[in-house]
């Protein structure tokens, strides 16, 4: 609930990350499938929702504010990669046009 209190960007990403970084990696290890955990659902929801809020705020925006917005969304497709939220990462990427949606997940 915190999250969607907080302005979107970078600030709402760097939250995010520090979040995850608390989560045990055993938590992910043994997921099958392109879904993370149940508890973390709605964390995920907020990060999709918070990717679609940073490009819709790009629109109409100089070159430089679009770019910056476009990191931010790979950022996001990364740490739903992370905690192995699959599902939402690739439909992230889709809705976004992320062409390095393979290299992104992979951490390259």
């Amino acid at each position: 609930m915190a999250f969607q209190n907080s302005e979107y960007g970078d600030d709402s990403i760097k939250k995010a990350q520090n979040v995850i970084s608390c989560f045990p990696k055993q938590w992910f290890m043994n997921l099958k499938g392109e879904r993370t955990i149940s508890q973390l659902e709605n964390f995920c929801r907020y990060l999709v929702h918070l990717a679609d809020t940073i490009y819709r705020n790009s629109i109409g925006c100089s070159d430089v504010e679009k770019r910056n917005a476009r990191e931010n969304i790979k950022q996001i497709v990364k740490l739903l990669a992370s905690v192995r939220a699959l599902d939402h990462a690739m439909s992230v990427a889709s809705d976004h046009n992320v062409k390095e949606f393979k290299s992104l997940i992979e951490g390259k």
